[in-house]
């Protein structure tokens, strides 16, 4: 068997945790020229103290003058403790190391034994290197369990009765909590009501003068448009007797729309004029070519009148101070009301 040449050194460096940082490791013991170190200062008693959160870190170094072989074991200790290598070993022709990462499975004390690595130095017999064990102390920040010092389970605790004051309090409160919202509801409510009440809504003869604005606004007689004209005015007149009487009125004829309103319209309420200005738009729709431009501006100055006359002192007053003088703006003629912006639905 060859030697070893007295040139082989296994090391082990331990770092215990990374509070017991140490710049020298302490010699452990010395078995056939193999030295076990570690970071950690042994106490009295030889033993090493770890915390059980704690991770030992073991490193494992061979070293020879010719080729090193080293062989590791399969599983590198069977005592409780949890031993991985924290990477792949490093090798080279004459040196060798391996990094273990140590974990305690519980308190106190205990034997870490490490299992027998094998080398060789330049293809000789393999040697059995054999670790003595280390004594290591496990600390916990748990304290041990005593049963004298175990409690029954507690019975459910009963809350103390509020006395009379706390109570009177708590219905004064309530019943101050729930004027307050009453009052600020009545209150909202009153408002609302009253805003709804002041809402002024245009009259069906301020729209109807409104729109009348605006057809005449697209001077359509201008460019020789009188049929579109007499539709489009046809259309507004109807649209202002749907509004004002709820007769459905775009889809009958002037002679079925003028039956209907029999009932719901009396010749003082302008019955007599609305069939002569749908009369008048029909005649003009089928006007022939030529026609004078002044009848159709005839029948827009009588609808605009028609439309103002009806507005009896009733519906303006409804309709509201604001808008009565619109309405006799917009009788005055479509020109300045649309020079100064007013439109309505």
């Amino acid at each position: 068997m060859r030697t070893l040449g007295g040139s082989v050194a296994v090391v082990v460096l331990a770092a215990a945790s990374a509070w017991a940082g140490v710049d020298q490791p302490t010699i452990l013991q010395c078995v056939d020229g193999v030295t076990l170190k570690s970071p950690t200062v042994p106490d009295a008693a030889g033993r090493l103290a770890i915390a059980f959160a704690d991770v030992i870190t073991l490193t494992l170094e061979a070293t020879a003058n010719d080729v090193l072989e080293v062989l590791p074991p399969e599983r590198w200790t069977n005592s409780p403790w949890l031993v991985r290598p924290a990477g792949p070993a490093r090798s080279s022709q004459r040196q060798w190391s391996i990094t273990l990462l140590v974990e305690p499975m519980a308190p106190g004390e205990a034997l870490l034994i490490l299992e027998p690595i094998k080398v060789r130095s330049d293809g000789g017999t393999w040697r059995s290197i054999r670790w003595q064990p280390i004594p290591i102390r496990v600390t916990s920040t748990l304290d041990q369990p005593n049963a004298a010092m175990a409690r029954d389970i507690t019975a459910i605790e009963t809350l103390a009765a509020p006395s009379p004051a706390e109570h009177r309090g708590s219905l004064v409160s309530l019943v101050v909590a729930g004027g307050v919202v009453g009052v600020v509801g009545a209150m909202f409510w009153l408002w609302r009501r009253r805003k709804i009440q002041h809402t002024e809504v245009p009259s069906c003869e301020v729209k109807a003068l409104a729109r009348l604005a605006r057809l005449e606004a697209r001077r359509l007689l201008s460019r020789g448009r009188h049929a579109q004209f007499a539709t489009l005015l046809a259309a507004l007149l109807r649209r202002y007797v749907e509004d004002k009487y709820r007769v459905p009125a775009r889809r009958r004829t002037t002679v079925e729309l003028l039956a209907a309103l029999d009932q719901c319209l009396d010749p003082a309420q302008g019955r007599a004029a609305l069939a002569d200005l749908l009369e008048r738009c029909d005649r003009l729709k089928f006007a022939p070519p030529g026609t004078s431009p002044d009848l159709a501006e005839e029948l827009a100055a009588a609808a605009r009148t028609f439309l103002t006359n009806v507005a009896s002192a009733a519906q303006l007053a409804v309709a509201g101070p604001t808008l009565a003088p619109a309405l006799r703006e917009l009788s005055d003629g479509p020109s300045k009301a649309l020079a100064e912006g007013k439109r309505f639905p």
